[in-house]
């Protein structure tokens, strides 16, 4: 219990560390005056797009359907929780860009120091590994397109979590990985990828195939039932 204790401290410890440093590599962004424009948003200076520009199904401010937002805002609830409480717009991107990359390299710290739990310089390793890849330059490439950082980010984390999965087989990992793809519909292609890995990932390490298809299942059916609320604009609609 004690150990246990003290590995989560740990965690946290290096989790603070990584905030840290992010905010540290990102202060010049941070603290630029004015708006930071996404390329995922075209018109995201007032409160009022920003929330339109997610749902309803149609936005009226581009005169296209919400499909492709829509679909990202498992990504962006948080920030439009932000928004309904006031914090200014300029702020909101601002944070998008940093937790997109603090996700990066906590997710990347987890797994390095999952698949290096015998050497003795792991922690040292993982901190190193984890903003080699958050700011590498695919993922500052695509910091305009801030969803594609998530998405791809969320990927060492899954693998982490497939790791925790295999060691006690509990239904928890199941239910954290359900949750941690809808992180990675950010971007279509990068979920197909994500979902690929995820399939071939755990017959490196699995000891049998009905375990396999166990893990498979339960997850891509978990995944599917929480993404029914793609669905509630359509059924609105029909509805109405």
């Amino acid at each position: 219990m004690r150990m246990k204790t003290v590995k989560k401290f740990n965690l946290i410890r290096k989790c603070l560390i990584l905030a840290v440093i992010n905010f540290i590599f990102l202060l010049g962004i941070l603290s630029e005056e004015g708006i930071i424009i996404h390329r995922d948003f075209n018109f995201p200076v007032f409160r009022e797009n920003f929330i339109r520009y997610h749902y309803p199904l149609w936005n009226d401010i581009l005169s296209q359907p919400n499909i492709e937002h829509l679909v990202r805002l498992p990504i962006r609830l948080p920030f439009l929780f932000l928004i309904h409480l006031g914090i200014p717009v300029s702020i909101i991107l601002k944070l998008m860009i940093y937790f997109a990359y603090l996700l990066s390299s906590i997710s990347m710290y987890l797994y390095i120091s999952e698949i290096l739990q015998r050497e003795k310089m792991r922690e040292h390793f993982a901190l190193l590994g984890s903003l080699i890849f958050a700011y590498s330059l695919p993922l500052l490439q695509f910091m305009g397109g801030i969803s594609l950082v998530y998405s791809i980010g969320i990927l060492p984390f899954i693998l982490w979590l497939l790791h925790n999965y295999l060691k006690d087989r509990s239904s928890r990992w199941i239910i954290l990985l359900s949750f941690s793809f809808l992180l990675a519909l950010g971007h279509p292609f990068v979920f197909i990828l994500n979902l690929g890995i995820f399939l071939v990932y755990p017959l490196l390490f699995i000891d049998s195939f009905i375990s396999y298809f166990k893990l498979i299942l339960l997850t891509v059916t978990l995944f599917l039932l929480l993404f029914q609320w793609f669905l509630l604009p359509y059924l609105q609609i029909l509805i109405s």
